[in-house]
Parts: C-alpha cells; structure tokens; sequence
C-alpha cells in the first residue's frame, strides 16, 4: 500500500467513525458546533481536541477587518490562517496501522473519548458568552487573542488595552501583522479605543435603539447532528461601513470642501520653518514605530528610510490640512465687507506660492487711507493696477484676525 492510498484509507475510516459522534470532517479536522462552542479534534502528530466560542472568531475578524471569512465554510474556523487557536481540551494518539479493522477501532475511541470531554466541559462551562480560557492550555496562542476576545466581549475593554500596553512595553511581536507598522494589537486597540466614526456614532446614539433587557439577539440554525449558534448584528450594523460614508456624504462633503479650500489667502505667508517643523515631528514619529518594531540590519534601514519618508509627506499634508482650516475657520467667522479707499505702493512681488489653479502669486502692498493700514494682497488684477494709483479696496476681519480680502474697483484717470 502505498502512502497516499493509506492517507486515503486513513481519511475514509476516520470520516465514517466521525459521523456517528456528529462530527463533521475538512482535510486533517473533525468539528462540532454544540451550546455556542466550536469544538474541534486536529489531527497531526498528535490528536488534540480543542475548544473556542463561537463568537470568537466573528469578533476577531470584524476586529481584523476580514469579514468576508464569515460567510466562508464552518471548516475555516479551524484550518483558516486567521482563525484563532482554541483552548487544548484533551490529547490522543493514534498508532499508523495498515489493518482497517484496527484503524476504525482506534478512531472510535478517539472519538468517544473526545465526546465525553465535551459533554464534561459544557456540564462545567454551560455558558459560552462567560468562557475564559486557560492561557495555560492554549493551543499556541502567543498573543493571547482568544482570551482579548473573551474581554471584548463582556465589555472588558479597559483590561485589554492594559494587557496590550504591558505587552508593548515587554516589545511582544505580534504574530499577525499588516503592513510595517500595525499589527493585531493595533487593530484591537483601535477598535477598544472606538476610534472610528461611525463606530463611535452606533455606540453613542444608535445602542439606545436596542431593547435593554435582551443583551444578545441569538440565531440557530440546525446542519445535521449540529446547532450552530451565532449572533445576530442588529439591523443598524448589517451594512458595511463605506455605505453610512455614502449616506451621509452630503453632510461631510460641504463641510469638507469649505474647510479645506485652498484658494487665494490674502495679508500672510506660511514660514518655511512651520513646514520644516511639521515634516520633522512625523519623521520622528514614524522613525520610533520603527524603532519600537525591533527591526534589525537591512529591514532596520529600510524601516529607517520608509519611515523619513512617510513622516515628511504625512507632515506635508498635515501642515497643509491645519493651515485650511485655519483659513477656513477664520473665513467663516469673517466680518461684514469693509470698503477702504488705498493706495498701490511700488512694492509688488511675483512668485511661485500656495493656491488653487494658478501657482504663480501676484502680490501687491496697499496702504489704506485715512489710518493708514497697510495690506499685502494677492492678485493678478491688482499687481497690473500702476503704481501710486487709488483704488477701492473691500475685505473682510477675519476670526483670528487675518483679512480676507475680496475684491477691488479701479477707476483709471
């Protein structure tokens, strides 16, 4: 007999002797669904039996961004590379033999050993929402998710991020990890933190619209020999997240293009050492991720040189993003039109600056008449106007004290 027909033979004996135990079979597992757990017997070298809720999974891959995993087979909860390790229940061993007759019997008393572990662990942990695990007992779970994932669950949030901060302190390496910098513990901590908006926005003002008295909305489906037990979102979480972006896209979007729009600011320049400043704060920010990160040799200096790069694009763009809505807030909390009669000095400057459309910047200096209020002004239409010539100036007082101005009216003699 040669090996793949005794792997065959092996996998035909153990799926025949698993259905009468109401196990179900995926490559090298055998599972069960029974009161909110997933039970499920690996067999490798050894055959070990393990046990998670079956919640876990589900909250870990909302967590990780993954919920397409669950609409996949049942199977993936137990042979998924994003799939938590279970709580080791119980070990067997099972001896190679080429005897049919012998294999069966070998496999049903795994089987009947394992169904009466089950029946002893649900008798002493009848309520699966309440399960903690043993971290003693995990089936290689150094990052310890399945436990994080009991204490989100039972509001515990608190707990968790000091577990993760201790962690971070100890500079664990996370055994998932997205990207360069984050990891399973930034998602975790994230979502503790509820940093997202709508996030924040269901458990502010939409958790009231669910019934106090009913902690959880359960659905059973029966497959077979199983009960598969799984929580039902309620009807404001069923859609995925872009969509409430779409929907509430007309109250974000003009808000969004008011304070951020970059056209031609009058009476200030941006310093070059406020850019300066902004691009270095999140070079340094970037470069301690790295550094927390322990890489080491090449990837240390490939970390190094992404991490200088990203903090002075991100600090660009930050700088550019506090400068509109500086702008914008001072903008929209303006003064009436003030009209002041001036005169166009011989100081004009042409020069490449910051704008919307056009790059190139026209500035012309004012001085207004009776007081004497000096403007620096930023148009084309003006810096052509000849010098010590008057003209009608109209702006605005901004909030934070920045004119704004609006437009002009020149009469040539």
């Amino acid at each position: 007999m040669t090996d793949r027909e005794y792997q065959k033979m092996r996998a035909d004996v153990r799926r025949g002797v698993s259905r009468k135990y109401g196990f179900r079979q995926s490559s090298y597992i055998n599972f069960k669904v029974e009161d909110g757990y997933f039970f499920c017997l690996y067999f490798l070298t050894d055959v070990r039996l393990t046990v998670k809720p079956m919640y876990a999974d589900d909250l870990w891959w909302d967590i990780w961004e993954s919920t397409e995993n669950k609409n996949e087979p049942l199977s993936l909860r137990g042979t998924g590379a994003y799939s938590l390790s279970g709580q080791i229940l119980a070990t067997y061993e099972i001896k190679d033999t080429t005897d049919r007759s012998e294999l069966e019997s070998l496999f049903e008393q795994v089987f009947h050993n394992a169904t009466a572990e089950i029946k002893k662990f649900i008798a002493d942990n009848p309520d699966a929402d309440h399960f903690y695990p043993d971290e003693s007992k995990m089936d290689h779970d150094p990052d310890k998710l399945l436990y994080l994932m009991a204490l989100i669950h039972n509001g515990r949030e608190e707990d968790v991020l000091a577990i993760i901060k201790d962690a971070r302190k100890n500079k664990h390496r996370c055994m998932f990890r997205s990207g360069m910098f984050s990891d399973s513990y930034t998602y975790i901590k994230r979502w503790c933190n509820g940093k997202s908006i709508f996030r924040g926005f269901h458990k502010l003002i939409l958790a009231h619209l669910t019934c106090s008295g009913h902690s959880e909305n359960i659905l059973r489906v029966s497959t077979g020999h199983n009960t598969e037990t799984r929580e039902r979102k309620p009807w404001y979480r069923l859609l995925p997240e872009w969509v409430y972006w779409i929907i509430f896209a007309p109250i974000y979007l003009p808000i969004f293009f008011y304070f951020f729009d970059l056209h031609r600011r009058t009476l200030y320049d941006i310093h070059w050492w406020i850019w300066g400043v902004g691009c270095m704060l999140f070079a340094v920010y970037f470069l301690v991720l790295t550094i927390k990160n322990g890489l080491k040799g090449n990837g240390f200096l490939v970390g190094t040189l992404m991490s200088v790069t990203f903090g002075v694009v991100s600090g660009i763009m930050a700088v550019g993003v506090c400068i509109g809505l500086f702008d914008g807030i001072n903008r929209l909390f303006a003064s009436e039109p003030i009209n002041k009669t001036a005169i166009v000095t011989n100081m004009k400057f042409h020069h490449v600056g910051r704008g919307r459309g056009d790059f190139s910047r026209f500035i012309t200096v004012v001085k207004c008449t009776p007081d004497n209020k000096t403007l620096k002004i930023d148009d084309v239409g003006l810096y052509n106007v000849p010098p010590q010539s008057e003209v009608m100036i109209s702006y605005r007082q901004g909030l934070f004290g920045i004119d704004i101005f609006d437009n002009f009216n020149y009469m040539p003699e």
